[in-house]
């Protein structure tokens, strides 16, 4: 009985099976510690933060200008929270846990082009 000697190259199944599978579970672990939805989240509250003060600071811009006096568009109702925006009804929707007026707080007309280029969006 002759034995033939063969000169074999390649990988086999399992070695590929295994490779696929090790490259699968890293690439899980990156996923889940990047969290991409988590970073997309912070963006997005770090820009609305960006924006709110924006808006607080050309509101105390106009204060400063006016001795003191906010623009007569804010409600002065204690206990009564406003939305910014430009409809005249339909804010109130949107805010349940707190009382809200109805109509939008369009501040575009007070503080715009004097305490700030336009209303962030």
């Amino acid at each position: 009985m002759m034995k033939t000697v063969r000169n074999q190259k390649g990988f086999t199944l399992l070695e590929i099976l295994l490779v696929v599978a090790a490259i699968g579970i890293l690439a899980g672990i990156v996923i889940i510690a990047i969290n991409p939805s988590k970073q997309l989240g912070d963006t997005n509250n770090a820009q609305r933060q960006i924006d709110t003060n924006t808006i607080i600071n050309a509101i105390y811009q106009y204060a400063l200008d006016n001795n003191g006096s906010f623009p007569a568009s804010i409600d002065s109702v204690v206990g009564t929270s406003q939305v910014l925006g430009t409809a005249g009804t339909g804010c109130d929707s949107v805010c349940g846990a707190t009382t809200t007026v109805a109509a939008c707080l369009d501040l575009s007309d007070v503080l715009v082009p004097t305490y700030i280029v336009g209303i962030p969006t």
